[in-house]
């Protein structure tokens, strides 16, 4: 073992400790979750539609509604991102 790869176990245990014993592993895990379910929500809710278009026949209709759901989930990780670095452009603004 190196010294550096001897520095990179500490910090990661010590990050490890850090998450286990402050309970914030527990929230981040959470949150996790509840965003997972929320994509799990509405990709049942595309597939559903995806199903009622193949059908009726309408490959067109299934298709747009494919891209309409990527385009979605693409928004919200989009506002998510951008959320983040305002609220960090702010703070580095204040200061």
């Amino acid at each position: 073992m190196s010294p550096l790869g001897l520095v990179v176990i500490a910090i990661t245990a010590a990050a490890a400790g850090f998450l286990y014993f402050s309970g914030y592993g527990a929230k981040a895990l959470q949150w996790l979750g509840e965003r997972f379910n929320e994509l799990r929500e509405d990709a049942t809710a595309a597939i559903g539609g995806i199903s009622a278009a193949f059908a009726k026949g309408d490959m067109g209709l299934a298709a747009r509604i494919g891209w309409l759901f990527v385009k979605m989930e693409w928004l919200k990780a989009k506002q998510w991102m951008l959320e983040i670095w305002y609220s960090v452009k702010l703070a580095i603004m204040g200061t």
